[in-house]
């Protein structure tokens, strides 16, 4: 069976946030980076669509706020519950289900540099095998602490990435491709390959 691209949404902008005009500004204050590459790609790939369930995929999650929560618990030995809430893998596409009302679910996937890859087979395989019609694919990364220089590879690419698949290939962009990716530095560098060499341009 062959998969199909109705829609797709990225930012690669690691210097300038998404504005996110459409949504409240208490809300909207309290997302983070990742997390407003997430609400802005999958607002653009939902918008005036039926809500599908999630797939989302992420290298490092929520990296910096995890980073603050830790230089926290040196300085004060304690947590705040509301940025614990906020640091969560889950956080930002659970802020974009929230933000679209989308109810139909989602699932997350961490798979180190290969989570691109495998979050997009995740989203695929229930398509695939019949059990769905359409899923939107959702991967982002934010650009990690600077602290973490010394033993990542920093500045590390910035990227989100939001898919909406089908098995209609009726008004699709593209067909899906899902032969092996190249491996990069990290699993935004695939996302960029992708988005690169698999998406029209």
């Amino acid at each position: 069976m062959s998969l199909y691209v109705k829609k797709f949404a990225a930012w690669t902008d690691a210097e300038n946030l998404p504005k996110l005009a459409f949504v409240p500004m208490l809300f909207r204050r309290r997302l983070s980076a990742a997390t407003k590459m997430v609400v802005y790609t999958v607002h653009a790939v939902s918008e005036g669509l039926p809500p599908v369930h999630m797939t989302f995929a992420s290298e490092f999650g929520e990296i910096q706020r995890q980073y603050k929560i830790s230089e926290g618990i040196l300085a004060t030995g304690e947590v705040s519950p509301a940025q614990f809430s906020l640091s969560v893998f889950n956080a930002p596409v659970s802020a974009a289900s929230i933000t679209e009302k989308n109810m139909a679910g989602y699932s997350a996937v961490f798979a180190g540099k290969k989570s691109f890859e495998n979050g997009l087979k995740e989203a695929a395989a229930p398509l695939l095998s019949g059990r769905e019609k359409e899923r939107i694919f959702v991967f982002a990364d934010e650009r990690l602490p600077e602290a973490y220089a010394s033993i990542s590879h920093y500045p590390n690419t910035v990227c989100a990435l939001a898919i909406r698949l089908s098995t209609d290939p009726q008004d699709a962009i593209c067909e899906l491709d899902l032969s092996p990716l190249p491996e990069g530095n990290s699993a935004a560098d695939q996302a960029l390959t992708f988005l690169k060499t698999r998406l029209p341009q």
